[in-house]
């Protein structure tokens, strides 16, 4: 029979009030007459007895069914025929007819009825109510027949008996004067229905009596007058309490004990999320012994406690703690407690944290298995840290806290990592450390007003890079930090320094104190990278060669950029004269591609770049590093190219420049005919000269042919000298590579690849000039030109330079023409120049003939080819 059929007659039946009145219980409908409920209640009884009677005529089925003794008159339709025990203290087995279930079922039916009975007041029908389900229980347990009887015929009774006691529940929320009392004696009830049960199901019936128990406890504090913070804090505890009772005497079993945690949970996650807008002292008390109970779970050996569940207690243990430190703090301080409460969640992790041997030594020495102390002290650790981001987070968010106060939290949790660190041997703990002390000094500054970059960025920078070194020095692989240490603290600067300069705090002088700073610190860097490069190799350290001349070399980048920012006019400078902007810019660019090109040099011959060169990863970069010096040759012109003004010194000065440049790029080919070089490639050089002389001509002040004719002639010369060293150009170029860009000249062969780009250089700007700047001299210095390719074309049979001077003679004539003689140039010179031209022409052109004769021009042809 299910639970709604034996619930509706005893709702339905009893509704109505005496004499069909409303009941003044609320709970009828005034619908049905009150003594219809007795009378339905006796005729169930009669028509169970009548079933019991007319069963004793009806012979019993082959497989026995048990009956189920009760106080009603089907009692006594038991079996008298059924077979005695074979022994005396064997109890008697009932045997049932399916007639007489459903005289059970009948009778479970009209006990139901009569105690939701409405010509009784509520109090007598809730205890009738329990009383019989305590009754049905109890004979359902104490007679062994009875319990041994086949579920068809226990169940009405059960059904029954569980259905009592919700009556009687619900009876006792219709009167507030009622829940109460009721409730607890529904759960004392409840207690006893659950014996009837298997014992594998008893848990479910302790979670909904614990639940129901709480709540009847949260409803007598409500009647008291209690608040709604005080109720919720006063439940919690109470449920932490019953919990932690349970817990420490291992009763009852594990399946219920389950039931009673997890029940627990619910108004402790409740009480936290409190926390969040109110915080008293209530919430304290709730919280506290919560921690107590996590604290139980943790240390007991207590049977069915997991290794999850005693790590979630594990976890729960420093958070719950912090919990308490800050309502107690709200409820004992006037005012905000952050500046003392937070200081004290701080102080609570750094002492926990370095306590983890402690607490596992603890824990091993109360029995617990190795996999449940690492678990716990695990989970302690996590918590801990979570708990000291939370105390940072608010210290930081919290008006009432302060910089002050952040500082002293994170100057506590500093010290407690390092400890950690130093004691528990947890490497993180230096990391937390370094990065809570970072905080503390920032927090130092911020309160002093500072605005500057470099104290907030560089003690953590350097802070890094002096472990690495340390470490590097121990053997251990700390390069990356030690390279990132140094990094962070020379490139953040290097680019503040690029877009803002060095600001206002300049000084009076207006001194760039940012630049100066970063090449003082590429000199020091310098110095380390050659004392580091003279360390053995055994000691680990000269692993730092190569990131410390780096380093040396990105911030002797200082002095250029501030160089740039001068000669823009970004940064002022107190100068008689604005040509004079150059002596400045002049000076840091060179201080910077000094420094630069010395960290070059040194790291070329570390033995740190050569170990670099034998992996696969970095021997492009280091195997031929010929990039080491491209920052010293970028440093070197770039200031000065900004700084370009009206006036003859800067003008020269970016000649002299581009001249030098050139001289460095003849430098290379030279070198790299001998088998190799480390300067930069041919065509980088080449792109700076090329920039430095635009820049320099860009003032208009010199004609064209002051920086084309160097830049061609020297590209040209670059050419030549490639061309008279094939063994040493074929070593440079390699074994198995064929010649690269990078290679150029050196490795390639034929007049176009080796002296067209010179003869091209050479000639067209002054061919463009003639055009937008014609001139005689212009005119006639191109003619010349070409007529000297076209002679060294066919003196030293090269293909390039006879055809490259046969097509700008006649280009250079059309320009001229164009141009108009006689207005811009002078005609007498212009036709004089054409007249030796053609005569020159004529007489090569009669030589070739008389050696075509001899040899064919086939032979010729060839020749020029």
């Amino acid at each position: 029979m299910a639970l709604g059929q034996l619930l509706i007659p005893a709702v339905v039946l009893g509704v109505g009030g005496r004499g069909g009145a409303a009941a003044p219980d609320g709970l009828g409908l005034g619908l049905v007459p009150g003594d219809l409920g007795l009378a339905a209640m006796l005729g169930l009884l009669c028509f169970a007895a009548g079933l019991a009677v007319l069963y004793r005529g009806v012979p019993l089925p082959p497989p026995p069914v048990a009956a189920l003794a009760t106080s009603s008159p089907a009692a006594g339709a038991l079996d008298d025929r059924a077979p005695a025990s074979s022994g005396p203290a064997a109890p008697r087995a009932l045997r049932i007819h399916p007639v007489h279930v459903v005289a059970l079922t009948t009778t479970a039916l009209a006990i139901t009825t009569f105690a939701g009975w409405t010509a009784l007041a509520f109090l007598p029908r809730a205890a009738i109510a329990l009383a019989l389900a305590v009754l049905i229980s109890l004979a359902m347990v104490r007679a062994p027949s009875v319990a041994r009887a086949p579920l068809a015929a226990r169940l009405p009774a059960l059904t029954a008996a569980h259905t009592l006691v919700l009556l009687a529940v619900l009876l006792s929320w219709l009167d507030a004067a009622l829940t109460v009392p009721v409730g607890v004696a529904a759960v004392a009830a409840l207690a006893a229905v659950s014996r009837t049960t298997p014992g594998a199901v008893r848990f479910l019936y302790v979670g909904v009596g614990y639940v129901y128990g709480l709540a009847i406890l949260a409803v007598a504090l409500s009647d008291a007058g209690v608040a709604i913070i005080p109720l919720l804090c006063l439940t919690t505890t109470a449920a932490s309490v019953a919990a932690l009772v349970v817990s420490l005497l291992e009763w009852p079993g594990v399946r219920s004990w389950y039931a009673v945690l997890a029940v627990t949970a619910v108004p402790f996650l409740f009480g936290i999320a409190s926390v969040l807008t109110v915080r008293s002292g209530w919430t304290a008390l709730s919280t506290a012994v919560t921690f107590a109970l996590a604290l139980a779970l943790v240390v007991t050996r207590r049977r069915g406690l997991t290794r999850p569940l005693r790590a979630a207690a594990a976890a729960l243990l420093v958070p719950t703690l912090a919990v308490v430190i800050v309502c107690l703090g709200a409820e004992l301080l006037a005012g905000s407690a952050s500046p003392v409460t937070l200081p004290l969640i701080a102080v609570v992790v750094a002492c926990v944290l370095p306590s983890r041997n402690l607490i596992a030594a603890g824990l091993r020495r109360r029995g617990l298995p190795d996999g449940d102390v690492r678990a716990s002290v695990l989970w302690v650790e996590i918590s801990s840290l979570i708990t000291a981001a939370l105390a940072v987070v608010l210290a930081l968010v919290r008006d009432a806290a302060g910089l002050g106060t952040t500082f002293l939290v994170l100057l506590i949790l500093g010290l407690g990592a390092a400890a950690t660190g130093l004691f528990a041997r947890r490497r993180y703990g230096w990391w937390i450390a370094g990065a809570s002390w970072t905080g503390a000094l920032w927090c130092v500054w911020a309160i002093a007003g500072i605005a500057v970059v470099e104290p907030y960025l560089l003690p953590p920078a350097l802070a890094a890079a002096v472990v690495g070194f340390v470490l590097t020095a121990r053997r251990a692989p700390a390069t990356g930090l030690y390279a990132s240490g140094l990094a962070c603290a020379v490139l953040p600067t290097a680019g503040i320094l690029a877009t803002v300069g060095s600001g206002d705090t300049a000084g009076a002088d207006g001194a760039p104190w940012r630049a100066y700073g970063l090449l003082a610190a590429a000199v020091l860097l310098l110095a380390l990278g050659a004392a580091l490069r003279r360390r053995p190799d055994s000691s680990g350290l000269h692993l730092l060669t190569v990131p410390t001349l780096l380093g040396s070399i990105a911030a002797s980048g200082g002095g250029a950029v501030q160089a740039v920012r001068y000669g823009l006019g970004l940064d002022a400078l107190d100068v008689a004269d604005d040509e004079l902007v150059m002596l400045p810019v002049l000076a840091l660019s060179i201080g910077s591609m000094l420094v630069a090109a010395a960290a070059a040099s040194v790291l070329l011959s570390s033995p740190g770049r050569r170990a670099l060169a034998r992996l696969p990863r970095a021997a492009f970069w280091f195997g031929r590093p010929r990039w080491l010096y491209v920052p010293a040759s970028l440093y070197l012109v770039a200031g000065p190219i900004a700084g370009i003004r009206p006036g003859w010194f800067p003008i020269w000065t970016l000649w002299t420049l581009a001249l030098a440049v050139l001289v460095l790029m003849l430098v290379t080919v030279a070198r790299a005919r001998r088998g190799g070089t480390a300067l930069p490639p041919v065509w980088f050089t080449f792109l700076l000269a090329w920039c430095t002389a635009v820049a320099g001509w860009s003032e208009r002040e010199l004609r064209v042919e002051a920086f084309s004719l160097p830049l061609g002639l020297a590209l040209l010369g670059a050419g030549i000298l490639a061309a008279r060293g094939r063994e040493a150009e074929s070593a440079a170029a390699g074994p198995t590579r064929g010649p690269s860009l990078n290679a150029w000249p050196v490795g390639f062969t034929g007049s176009w690849r080796l002296f067209g780009p010179g003869i091209v250089v050479t000639i067209l700007p002054s061919v463009l000039a003639t055009g937008t700047d014609p001139l005689t001299q212009r005119a006639i210095l191109v003619i010349a030109l070409a007529l000297a390719a076209i002679l060294v074309g066919l003196l030293r049979r090269q293909a390039a330079p006879f055809f490259l001077g046969l097509v700008v003679l006649p280009i250079e004539n059309i320009i001229v023409f164009v141009v108009q003689i006689g207005r811009s140039i002078s005609a007498a010179p212009w036709w004089i120049t054409l007249a030796t031209a053609g005569a020159v022409l004529l007489v090569i052109a009669v030589g070739y003939e008389r050696r075509s004769a001899q040899g064919g021009v086939a032979a010729r042809l060839r020749d020029l080819a």
